[in-house]
């Protein structure tokens, strides 16, 4: 698809910057959804749009991620969660009936930017312990792993700091699987106890915390 003009455009959101809520891919996404409308583009899913918006994260602004934000934003339900496959890019939506409870976002002041960030690092870290992985096991991702096949294979990967990469990846993959079951269950407080050790293993494995971060937790 050509653009037959280039656009002076003005953005508007309540989406703090920097505060870890996705706003970058918000508008990667908003600027497709824009101009598939502006041009009369035919064809173009939400799926693909969420692809060109990982695309411009990882070619334009350098950051190596995933395509779960963009995917999110594209394709998200109210009141609902996604269960989603990045291999596969096959989504399940599950029901969030919170009821008694409620979900808090709270600003820390902390301000992040990806691309500053570790998470490149961090990628690269998951991918050596994988590629190590692989010379013993026939796994496509750490993703493939339960943690007790994590722990008879976390042998053969020769840096320990790595070791605890692979281990959040592992168990933070499993932890989701778990809460699936815990919201059809409607079981929020067990949901409440897989979001607690998730940040215990960020903090802890992942070290991608900080004290505003864990002061607020």
């Amino acid at each position: 698809h050509m653009l037959s003009s280039g656009y002076d455009l003005f953005y508007y959101g309540n989406i703090p910057n920097g505060a870890g809520l996705s706003s970058s891919s918000s508008i990667d996404i908003v600027t497709g959804c824009m101009l598939v409308d502006m041009n009369d583009f035919k064809g173009i899913t939400s799926v693909q749009l969420a692809l060109l918006g990982q695309y411009a994260e990882n070619h334009y602004n350098g950051l190596n991620c995933g395509i779960m934000d963009q995917f999110a934003i594209a394709n998200g339900k109210k009141d609902q969660a996604m269960f989603l496959d990045t291999a596969t890019l096959t989504c399940e939506y599950v029901p969030v009936q919170l009821k008694n409870a409620k979900i808090l976002i709270a600003c820390s002041n902390k301000k992040r930017a990806l691309t500053d960030s570790k998470y490149n690092e961090r990628r690269s870290e998951c991918e050596e312990a994988l590629d190590q992985i692989q010379t013993i096991k026939d796994i496509n991702s750490l993703g493939d792993l339960t943690n007790e096949e994590f722990e008879l294979v976390s042998h053969v990967i020769k840096r320990p700091v790595c070791v605890k990469r692979a281990r959040h990846a592992v168990a933070e993959n499993q932890r989701t699987i778990t809460a699936v079951t815990a919201l059809k269950d409607n079981n929020i407080e067990e949901f409440g106890k897989l979001m607690n050790a998730s940040h215990i293993s960020l903090r802890d494995d992942y070290e991608v915390t900080g004290i505003e971060l864990d002061t607020l937790v």
